[in-house]
């Protein structure tokens, strides 16, 4: 087959960087102690609101007739939290120090009520964003208002359940849940609706999100309500559109990076699983500092690139290995059938 004829999917690309991003960041975090390089901020600027878009895009057929039924739907979240329960407790106790089996009980439970996870918070966040969107069944008519109507009533409840409900525990991530509804569901109504298409036909949007994203990036208020929107919702939106729209343009392209991102973007739940184990035991702040102080940005990203990449395909690797054995597959990832 000519190379002109094949044709590759542009959201495994898209989850393949996305992953990536989250990877660097987490070395940032871990291996460079909390860095606060440039290059550091704008990798959280939006990595996480743009693996969040890619989950709500893929899943997008859930609000489309019929709806997964109850076994499908368990299915899905059973191999989210259960990930996210084996590895988070297990990345927990890595670290933590453990003298009896009441200390076993207490990182557990404080895991488990944990907003963050340790990390592993996504993958709660996103098992109840597909329980929420069954309420789409609602919508029997499929009205888009009333979808927009659902859409806006859950973000709104997972703030009231925060504030409420989850100040001390917060077992649902609900804060999360808040923080990055706005780019699953944007994902969600993208597929549904073919936004895409249409930003593709309109390149204003894309130039708009461009151009916001940069002189945004680089604005500062004192207002914190302004400032907190700004980072939260429309700086990373900006930067979703962004990338997302490059890499949608390129969809039949078949560059040996673009291939390389489509086979890591194929991995990304061994990925995200199992690299917190690798970044957080290594320590890298002194050659951190020296970066900064120096003003070495360009050396800083090509040296966390690498890190990155290399700590992305040990993470696959070490994940195949684990699938090869059915036991791990059914008590670690839930995949009780093929």
């Amino acid at each position: 087959m000519e190379k002109s004829n094949l044709r590759y999917n542009w959201v495994d690309r898209a989850k393949g960087f996305a992953i990536l991003l989250v990877v660097m960041g987490h070395i940032y975090f871990f291996s460079f102690e909390q860095s606060s390089s440039i290059v550091s901020r704008f990798i959280s600027s939006f990595h996480m609101p743009l693996f969040m878009f890619l989950s709500g895009y893929v899943v997008s057929r859930a609000v489309e007739s019929p709806f997964w039924c109850m076994d499908d739907l368990l299915k899905r979240i059973l191999r989210l939290l259960l990930p996210m329960f084996v590895f988070g407790v297990l990345f927990t106790f890595s670290y933590s120090h453990v003298e009896s089996l009441s200390d076993v009980w207490e990182i557990i439970c404080g895991f488990i009520n944990s907003p963050a996870k340790n990390g592993y918070w996504y993958l709660m966040s996103l098992s109840v964003f597909y329980v929420s969107l069954q309420l789409f069944r609602i919508n029997m008519n499929r009205l888009v208002v009333i979808y927009v109507l659902i859409a806006i009533l859950v973000f709104i409840s997972f703030f009231v359940g925060w504030k409420f409900f989850a100040q001390t525990k917060d077992p649902f991530c609900l804060l999360n849940c808040g923080n990055f509804y706005l780019f699953f569901i944007c994902g969600v109504f993208s597929r549904k609706y073919g936004f895409l298409d249409i930003i593709k036909r309109n390149n204003w949007i894309y130039s708009v999100a461009l151009i916001g994203y940069l002189v945004l990036f680089n604005v500062s208020t004192t207002n914190v309500f302004v400032e907190s929107f700004l980072i939260h919702m429309i700086i990373p939106l900006c930067a979703v559109v962004v990338v997302v729209c490059i890499l949608y343009e390129r969809e039949n392209c078949n560059s040996f990076i673009e291939r390389r991102l489509s086979y890591i973007g194929s991995h990304t739940l061994d990925i995200y699983v199992l690299h917190y184990f690798i970044v957080s035991n290594v320590k890298l702040s002194l050659l951190d500092d020296w970066l900064e102080k120096n003003g070495n940005v360009f050396l800083s990203v090509l040296i966390t690139l690498f890190l990155s990449v290399i700590i992305t395909f040990v993470s696959i690797y070490i994940g195949k290995i684990l699938h090869k054995s059915k036991f791990i597959e059914v008590v670690t990832f839930g995949r009780i059938d093929k």
